[in-house]
């Protein structure tokens, strides 16, 4: 119980940590110049240029600088688009593999409650493998289970139930027409 739990929390904080990796990553180029460095510079060439407007000098220093943020802006959101992207497409396998799971628990639940109702035979190597995929559940989730007297595992995900003695409740995706990503 306490390792799928610490699994679960180990889940939520790896993936917290890649994505603000990679959105780091994104803000930082090739050479090392931050986003924020574009930004500021270019702040900065507005700040000359208000001191003397007519300035030819001070009026190509605002379009050098401003040309070079937007170029680094658009690539910036071109990575982050593709990050969102691919965001998405892990979203719809990790869901697709938390409700295989979920089958495949549901299905090792009816096959250990019917060798172990006579109460004379355990069936461990299908409860070792339901333990395999309840594991590998809360690697994805954050996920509570109980075992009932039959030895069926109860599972609640997120706090709402999931698997029970005659369901599976499984998490539906929903894609939005205009963006094309999922909720």
């Amino acid at each position: 119980k306490a390792f799928r739990s610490e699994n679960s929390r180990y889940g939520f904080y790896a993936a917290s940590y890649d994505a603000v990796t990679e959105v780091e990553a994104f803000l930082q180029e090739a050479s090392g110049e931050a986003f924020s460095e574009a930004l500021h510079d270019l702040y900065v060439s507005f700040q000359e240029f208000s001191k003397d407007p007519s300035d030819t000098v001070n009026q190509n220093l605002v379009v050098q600088k401003a040309s070079l943020f937007l170029t680094r802006e658009q690539n910036l959101y071109k990575g982050l688009s593709n990050y969102q992207s691919t965001i998405n497409t892990k979203i719809k396998d990790d869901v697709t593999r938390i409700n295989d799971l979920a089958k495949q628990i549901h299905d090792l639940n009816l096959k250990i409650e019917r060798i172990e109702a006579g109460k004379t035979e355990t069936a461990m190597d299908l409860r070792d493998q339901r333990d395999w995929a309840v594991d590998e559940l809360s690697k994805l989730a954050n996920i509570t289970c109980t075992e009932t007297i039959e030895g069926v595992y109860h599972i609640k995900l997120e706090e709402k139930d999931f698997i029970d003695d005659f369901n599976i409740y499984p998490i539906g995706l929903h894609t939005d027409t205009v963006t094309g990503f999922v909720t």
